[in-house]
């Protein structure tokens, strides 16, 4: 019996490094992510509903261990039932850093200042926007089954948003603060 329990300790000691996040890592993955809303303004008969998605592909690299620098890049769309709709490109800079928790499996907050660029349409015409959110990842969660592969799974981000629309005529900020539940998958694959 000791020697089982000899055994096994040993193995998980050898097999743990090799899930590690060392210095001089590097990971490429693609990321998907689906979510609704909902925004009532006065009165009930002011509801507007929604869904958006985006889709993306990230490099990273660890600086240190357990740290990686990170850039995406992506598309996302959001469409309302008040016949908004609004789609965009994003380049979205950032980190995040590897707190193991389990054999496996690792809690992952970051941070990434997104910056997309697009044009959003409604009854009344298109307009061109750029937007600039800067979100922290409080809860996100990485499952690595091996060495080289990873599923990263995110559900609640807190982030700000200033968003300049402009047309031909006008020009608009729009400013919100936003905690948010709002799941997103990302497979990696590291060498």
């Amino acid at each position: 019996m000791k020697k089982a329990i000899l055994a096994i300790a040993a193995s998980l000691l050898i097999a743990a490094p090799s899930f590690a996040q060392l210095k001089g890592d590097k990971f490429v993955g693609g990321s998907l992510g689906l979510s609704s809303n909902s925004t009532k303004v006065g009165s009930a008969s002011s509801v507007s509903s929604g869904v958006s998605y985006k889709v993306g592909a990230d490099f990273g690299y660890f600086v240190i261990d357990h740290l990686a620098l990170e850039i995406g890049l992506g598309y996302g769309y959001n469409a309302t039932s008040s016949k908004i709709g609004q789609g965009a490109f994003v380049i979205n800079p950032g980190f995040e850093y590897f707190v193991p928790i389990a054999d496996k499996v690792y809690y992952v907050p970051g941070f990434e200042f997104e910056i997309g660029f697009g044009s959003a349409k409604d009854e009344i015409g298109t307009y061109k926007f750029n937007a600039y959110t800067p979100k922290f990842a409080i809860f996100a969660l990485e499952f690595r089954p091996t060495p080289h592969f990873g599923f990263n799974v995110g559900l609640i981000n807190l982030g700000y948003s200033i968003i300049k629309y402009k047309d031909s005529s006008t020009k608009t900020k729009v400013y919100s603060y936003d905690l948010n539940w709002s799941p997103s998958v990302t497979a990696r694959y590291y060498f």
